[in-house]
């Protein structure tokens, strides 16, 4: 609940442990939607996965070992990319979260104050995220041709000639689209989290106010 008399509304817990489960909440919610995400786009693009696994993962580590001897397992890609890719916007988005949430003196907002805004925010982060996919998927296939989609590939992901010699139109476009839907992701979860941030930091203003009111509409009625 809200605190309206300046005392901390998370009762016995105090501050740090409301504090904790913010980050854990943000954490777990982020990991949620990357596995979530990540299971339906690996079914899009698993050329895409194969891609930044060789890529962007060193080759003596473990995350990338556990991945290539479960290549046939689509569900354990999901999960490990999911989790990997996304525990640490969570981490960071909670942290600050919290700080501004829990810090700065009275009228805190605790974690039911803003489970509901972060759920708010999931939802429009991946509709708009899917959505903005989608249309640059119709736009990839239906007015480019697939050597200038095939030139995009070369070009942006050094892959060459011969690696492509089996792709077709639709694994390009979903190749490309994969990795738009991902970085969309990224931008719109930085994007939300300002807002949310911004929200959290004007509700506990307007407690402030409300309450400061509330004070001098008493004081008036004793004089």
């Amino acid at each position: 609940m809200e605190t309206w008399n300046g005392r901390n509304s998370a009762g016995t817990f105090g501050k740090l442990p409301e504090f904790i489960k913010i980050v854990l909440s943000a954490i777990f919610i982020a990991v949620a939607v990357g596995i979530f995400h990540n299971a339906i786009a690996i079914k899009m693009s698993f050329k895409f996965y194969l891609y930044i696994t060789e890529y962007n993962l060193l080759s003596d580590s473990l995350i990338k070992k556990l991945l290539l001897r479960n290549v046939s397992n689509r569900y354990v890609w999901a999960i490990v990319w999911g989790t990997f890719g996304t525990w640490w916007v969570g981490a960071i988005f909670g942290v600050i979260l919290g700080v501004f949430s829990r810090t700065f003196g009275s009228f805190q907002l605790t974690l039911s104050d803003l489970l509901g805004p972060m759920f708010i925010e999931t939802f429009f982060v991946l509709l708009l995220s899917y959505l903005s996919g989608f249309l640059y998927y119709v736009t990839l296939s239906r007015k480019h041709s697939i050597e200038i989609v095939m030139s995009i590939l070369s070009r942006n992901y050094f892959l060459s000639p011969n690696d492509l010699l089996t792709w077709d139109i639709s694994s390009c476009c979903n190749f490309l689209t994969v990795n738009w839907i991902n970085c969309a992701m990224y931008a719109l979860s930085v994007l939300f989290s300002v807002v949310l941030i911004s929200w959290a930091i004007l509700r506990r203003l307007y407690m402030a106010h409300a309450y400061r009111k509330m004070i001098d509409d008493r004081l008036k009625g004793y004089l």
